[in-house]
């Protein structure tokens, strides 16, 4: 009897030990999210934006949850870019908290620190050996059949982010087609480089081409030096405004004249974002320049786009634009052009 309870422990023992060092090994293979329902589920933490977090499951599909959702996190094998609701930058591994509804940051030799999971507004992962590329791509094409003109748009955008650095890439097309030919109506494509300070201030080098028809302007090559803050961070809202110094190099449309300028901008940029259903984005661009050697030139280049998602990744989009020019390119060019861009976008990262 007593060789049979003694086998029985040492099986219960062995059973226990396996279970223990299973548990192990899975905390340390994966990032785990504890929700508040008392769930518990290990994979791959992506990112948090926005208010919600993506998350890869073990032998599950993608995941995005709403942060309030969640109890804790531990993340321990990576490196994670945190910005925060109160504009701190915070590189860190994430560790479990006791505390329902936050994260301990830190390490163990400077400490730990408990930031509340709401008061992150972005976290994505990073380290010496990769990096975060994100972008989006929307394109719409309208048609009429009496006037035998179609016209087609196109918008994109790409992102690649450092510790302490963003590189951004935007381009913007409108294409007007009738009968066998083809017009390029309105087009832009913005190259920026910008260095982190803080999390609240950053300076830019920006490199932009330019062209629209309608303000008799053929093409406009544009380099700047631009500094600014982000004034405003949180998990529905973004803002930040700029401001630096421009020079350009101008060609009519109509003719072969040329123009070098210089200008001071500022540059406005406001997004909001809402998770309820339906789940919309709003943003607007409003930038003004100003000609430092053009008494009394003014330009303004505005945008609201709002996103509707209908499915994952993919959203509807619509844009309304306009640009304007004090004193444009041409005499028989107009000061203003305006429209509205109807797409299908698709987000990846």
């Amino acid at each position: 009897m007593a060789n049979k309870l003694t086998h029985i422990f040492k099986v219960l023992l062995v059973c226990l030990c396996l279970l223990f060092s299973g548990e192990l090994i899975a905390q340390t293979k994966w990032d785990t999210l504890y929700f508040k329902n008392g769930q518990i589920v290990f994979g791959n933490l992506k990112k948090i934006d926005l208010g919600y977090l993506t998350f890869d499951g073990e032998d599950l599909s993608l995941m995005t949850i709403k942060i309030s959702k969640i109890k804790t996190i531990a993340a321990s094998k990576k490196i994670y870019r945190i910005e925060t609701t109160n504009h701190k930058n915070l590189f860190s591994t994430i560790k479990q908290s006791d505390q329902s509804g936050y994260v301990n940051v830190g390490d163990d030799k400077k400490g730990w620190n408990l930031i509340y999971l709401r008061d992150i507004s972005s976290l994505s992962y990073f380290n010496s050996e990769k990096n975060i590329w994100e972008g989006n791509i929307s394109s719409g094409y309208s048609y009429s059949k009496n006037s035998n003109i179609g016209r087609f748009n196109l918008d994109g955008s790409l992102r690649y982010l450092l510790k302490k650095a963003e590189f951004s890439t935007a381009v913007s097309s409108i294409i007007t087609q009738q009968n066998a030919s083809f017009s390029r109506d309105n087009e832009s494509v913005n190259l920026t480089s910008s260095y982190f300070f803080s999390a609240l201030w950053k300076g830019t080098f920006l490199l932009n081409y330019q062209r629209n028809l309608e303000l008799g302007l053929a093409r406009r090559y544009q380099e700047g030096i631009i500094a600014g803050i982000n004034f405003l961070s949180g998990i529905h809202t973004r803002a930040d405004i700029m401001t630096g110094l421009t020079i350009n190099q101008e060609k009519s449309s109509t003719d072969d004249s040329q123009l070098h300028t210089a200008e001071w901008p500022v540059l406005f940029s406001f997004h909001f974002f809402k998770f309820s259903h339906p789940e919309l984005s709003i943003g607007t661009t409003q930038n003004i320049y100003t000609s430092l050697s053009q008494k009394g030139r003014v330009r303004h280049d505005g945008e609201i786009k709002i996103d509707w998602k209908i499915i994952k990744d993919f959203t509807v989009n619509l844009k309304l634009y306009d640009n304007y020019d004090s004193q444009a390119n041409s005499i028989k060019a107009s000061n203003l052009d305006y429209g509205i861009v109807f797409g299908l976008g698709y987000k990846f990262d």
